[in-house]
């Protein structure tokens, strides 16, 4: 059934039960007549119910997404193994789900970079999210794998920084560029470890509704795609109030 019988049958049903009920006496067909009737005189309440149906589906999925972020919160903010840029002991920590081949996401890196350096206080925790494809899948093995050489930053900043999709060979290329020893790298690539890494935030973004990159969360706040450098300041500043 479409969404929109779906949404017909419900304000059927609604009026049926409570606006129009019929009578004992009442043969069905007459009731169905009367129902008829009723909508072909009033179009207006099957828009106004549709809306108000949505209205609470969405209050109903805001709730539970907020619900989520507070029974997640260790895994969000506490995991030892999730990259970091910024200030570690900032006081207002973003939360960045991200790919490598995702152009929002590399439009966004130097806003991010840019709030980082006006504001002092910020910490990134970087939740490797690859959804678009194998290629994507390696490059943040390979920036996870950088981690462990004390590198993350640097390969995370060179393949933001890059033109073009990234592939297997240019993530390794880039990696080599920027002093990594690659042989290490690709071995670090493919650890458990890692790949369980990936599931988990997998399973975050999936429990907050996070479907596409970027995605964020600021305090209580979750943000579904790009924003500017203006609206990551008003976020953070929010956050800061809330925790006072």
């Amino acid at each position: 059934m479409s969404y929109a019988s779906r949404c017909a049958g419900a304000v059927l049903l609604t009026l049926a039960l409570g606006l129009i009920a019929p009578s004992v006496a009442q043969s069905e067909a007459e009731f169905d007549e009367r129902i008829r009737e009723y909508i072909l005189s009033n179009p207006e309440v099957i828009v106004e119910a549709i809306q108000l149906w949505q209205q609470q589906q969405q209050q109903a999925e805001a709730q539970q997404y907020q619900n989520a972020l507070r029974r997640l919160h260790d895994e969000l903010y506490n995991t030892p193994d999730t990259p970091m840029l910024g200030n570690p002991d900032g006081d207002v920590a973003i939360i960045e789900f991200v790919d490598y081949n995702c152009g929002y996401c590399r439009r966004v890196f130097n806003d991010l970079m840019a709030l980082t350096e006006s504001d002092n206080q910020v910490k990134i925790l970087m939740k490797e999210f690859p959804i678009l494809g194998a290629d994507s899948l390696v490059a943040s093995q390979a920036a996870l794998a950088a981690q462990r050489q004390g590198q993350y930053a640097a390969l995370h900043t060179a393949l933001m920084q890059a033109r073009g999709a990234l592939n297997e060979n240019r993530v390794l290329s880039i990696a080599q560029d920027i002093g990594l020893d690659v042989e290490q790298l690709q071995l670090d690539m493919h650890d458990p470890a890692i790949t369980a890494t990936l599931q988990r935030n997998q399973m975050l973004a999936q429990q907050l509704g996070i479907n596409g990159t970027p995605g964020f969360i600021i305090g209580e706040e979750i943000v579904r795609g790009a924003v500017s450098v203006s609206q990551l300041q008003q976020l953070v500043a929010a956050a800061r109030d809330n925790d006072g």
